[in-house]
């Protein structure tokens, strides 16, 4: 096990510490404090040029209340980039001294478009296939230390492009492990790169994908040979001002209504509205998969979609009646089976979802977030997963028609960035409860709708650090859409829950 579960160490052992720091011009400087270090971004040329692209960073100010110390920063040696394969490898120190053992890391790369970084101990998970049966088994060895980390991005133009990485986790968790006390980083020192990292892309979607279908060793767990055109990307559409690094916006502690400088620029929405999102197919925009006349055949009355869920589904259903409003379909009808958790899925909802032509089921904020007058522990994996499994077989022994969502991440709000947490909603809970989700789906014959081309980018836009009711929310709600009509004209199996 970890030497240190969560909280890793005494806050006053954080002390600033001078390390050597590379800026624009490659020349090394040991002046700049240790809060927000300058880790290296090395490009690997084609002809093995090592260019050093990052400036130095520094960052002052005390530690806030009720949160951990970064460890993460004084841990990381080297962050390299290697163009030609869309990659980011993230070297941590060679030490016995570390003590972050399972360092669970986050990115985006953001200019003309945005990409998350897709990492390879994220691909990996804590479950995976061990037989034809499609049963789970543990493989998160939390015994032995990562030093690095690799990562992989797509994009559809080449060109300079903005990075940021941050860490979440000085120690990831297994499955098996109750993440309850476990604290993030700190949300105002997580920062892994400076705020001027930059790389320079030379590889696009349409090559990655080429490369891939030519190979019988895919670049990346993501991008199997198989694997199509991704449906779009989020697009930097102001012409007249370049794109800036899109950070991470967050919600510092102490910032509930609060108009002090760091509150506002850390939780500021306006880094969000240069973005719209671009469809790879016009068509998508345009629900090109409805077909009034089919849909009224089929079932000589309106189609019905609901939405499971609590106030994300809620947002949903609002959002579908926009895109149903605008193009002026009469024929499909929304609601919402309002319910919280996978063990809700029993008889009395049961009955209500029969009613609906298909379900679509997106529950885990409730099983890891806030309970409203009172702190109660989130449901940690292995009950998310018996419940959810429940849940479905309650339903499909019922003759319920559903599709399982991908659940939403959400920005980081005080109450999950202090320490220990009360609400649990974080990016590797939320990781866990979607791989959940996504392998039950298979397992079970379900469609399985995932939009995180859409979400995963903006995903610290809500604006409440919660729920999604801006231009993502509506653009996520188009593309299920256009999901749910697809899967019914070609008849997808598991359509009709079997």
């Amino acid at each position: 096990m970890f030497p240190q579960q969560y909280g890793t160490g005494n806050r006053d052992q954080h002390q600033q510490r001078n390390s050597p720091v590379v800026n624009e011009e490659g020349l090394v400087s040991a002046s700049e404090t240790f809060l927000r270090p300058s880790v290296q971004i090395i490009e690997h040329r084609h002809d093995n040029e090592l260019s050093m692209l990052v400036g130095s960073a520094n960052s002052t100010g005390a530690m806030p209340p009720m949160t951990t110390p970064s460890f993460l920063q004084s841990e990381v040696e080297q962050i390299t980039h290697i163009p030609h394969e869309s990659k980011i490898v993230v070297k941590f120190k060679d030490s016995i001294d570390r003590k972050c053992l399972k360092p669970r890391i986050f990115g985006r790369i953001s200019g003309q478009y945005l990409s998350m970084i897709h990492w390879d101990a994220d691909a990996e998970g804590k479950l995976i296939v061990h037989d034809e049966l499609n049963h789970r088994r543990l493989i998160f060895d939390n015994t032995t230390r990562t030093d690095i980390i690799t990562g992989y991005y797509i994009l559809p133009s080449t060109g300079r492009y903005s990075i940021e990485i941050i860490g979440l986790l000085c120690n990831d968790f297994p499955f098996d492990q109750d993440f309850n006390p476990i604290c993030l980083e700190d949300a105002d020192h997580n920062h892994l790169t400076a705020p001027d990292a930059f790389i320079d892309v030379m590889t696009t979607s349409d090559a990655l994908l080429t490369d891939a279908a030519a190979s019988t060793k895919p670049l990346v767990s993501t991008f199997p040979p198989t694997a199509r055109k991704p449906f779009g990307f989020w697009k930097w559409n102001n012409a007249t001002i370049d794109p800036v690094p899109l950070t991470t916006r967050y919600q510092g502690q102490n910032c509930r209504k609060s108009v002090e400088k760091r509150c506002l620029e850390s939780g500021s929405l306006e880094r969000f509205k240069p973005y719209s999102f671009q469809w790879s197919d016009p068509d998508m925009s345009t629900l090109s998969y409805h077909d009034n006349d089919k849909i009224k055949a089929d079932s000589n009355q309106t189609f019905h979609i609901c939405a499971a869920g609590n106030s994300h589904s809620r947002e949903l259903v609002v959002h579908f009646n926009y895109w149903i409003d605008r193009f002026n379909i009469t024929n499909v009808s929304t609601g919402q089976l309002t319910m919280s958790y996978p063990r809700d899925m029993k008889y009395r909802f049961g009955k209500k979802a029969v009613n609906c032509n298909i379900t679509i089921v997106g529950l885990g904020q409730w099983s890891a977030g806030k309970k409203p007058r009172k702190v109660i522990p989130a449901t940690t994996l292995p009950e998310y997963y018996k419940e959810l499994q429940n849940g479905i077989l309650n339903w499909k022994s019922l003759g319920v028609k559903m599709a399982l969502r991908k659940i939403h991440y959400n920005p980081l709000g005080d109450i999950s960035t202090q320490c220990p947490p009360i609400d649990w909603r974080s990016p590797p809970v939320i990781d866990g409860y979607n791989e959940i989700v996504q392998t039950l789906a298979e397992k079970h014959n379900i469609p399985y709708i995932d939009a995180g081309a859409v979400m995963d980018p903006m995903w610290d836009s809500a604006s409440d650090y919660c729920h999604y009711r801006g231009l993502e929310g509506r653009t996520e709600a188009l593309y299920i859409l256009q999901e749910v009509f697809r899967m019914k004209k070609n008849n997808i199996q598991g359509w009709q829950g079997s």
